[in-house]
């Protein structure tokens, strides 16, 4: 099977950092002791990942959906076309490049409620940990971002390498996405993963904020 080019490489830092969100796990017990209206706002904070790792992985759930039959040299339906053209295009790259204002609007949800928060509650370990977390989002560079945008625009050029047999070689399109899934499917559930980490965390503070 072919694979994405240092997939794992391209991959890791987006595991990295669900797996990093786990510092909050760690003081998640001082900051439910002493509650603060900030809560909703790290809950809002995670929202903003999560959109980031969902929007990848809808994208590469639609091309992986896609279904060409191999017996009808040029035809596909109407729903598959408008999916490769979508990809194809730039839909996924669009959502992915929003991905750095998310990041910039993460660190300043940071600045403005919960670092207040985190300096009333924590520990100053504890306070510099959480500070080195969230800086990781007000980074220009992020590596975690470019990884992002680099599985973009590899889905991207499969999309529009497989519309363009679709119109001639049915077969041949078929054969391309079977392929690629090798390669797809394994990042795809661990983006599920790392969604569905920063999802409990996510409802976690958020219904704290409801208890205030």
């Amino acid at each position: 099977m072919e694979g994405i080019p240092g997939s794992t490489e391209v991959l890791q830092p987006l595991v990295d950092l669900a797996d990093r969100l786990g510092l909050l796990e760690a003081v998640k017990g001082k900051l439910i002791r002493q509650p603060d209206k900030a809560a909703r706002e790290l809950g809002t904070a995670l929202l903003e990942l999560e959109k980031i790792f969902n929007t990848l992985d809808y994208s590469i759930t639609q091309y992986l959906a896609v279904s060409i039959d191999p017996d009808q040299p040029s035809s596909i339906s109407k729903n598959d076309l408008d999916t490769l053209n979508s990809l194809a295009f730039g839909a996924g790259l669009r959502e992915m490049r929003a991905a750095r204002s998310r990041c910039r609007k993460i660190w300043n949800i940071y600045l403005r409620y919960l670092n207040p928060w985190f300096a009333r509650a924590l520990a100053t370990s504890e306070q510099d940990l959480m500070k080195g977390l969230f800086t990781e989002f007000m980074e220009a560079d992020l590596t975690f971002v470019n990884s992002v945008e680099y599985l973009a625009e590899e889905l991207e050029r499969d999309a529009q390498k497989t519309l363009s047999l679709a119109q001639t070689d049915s077969s041949a399109a078929n054969k391309h996405i079977k392929k690629r899934f090798g390669a797809y499917w394994p990042l795809r559930i661990e983006l599920s993963k790392s969604s569905d980490k920063i999802r409990a965390l996510e409802g976690e503070f958020i219904e704290l904020s409801g208890a205030l």
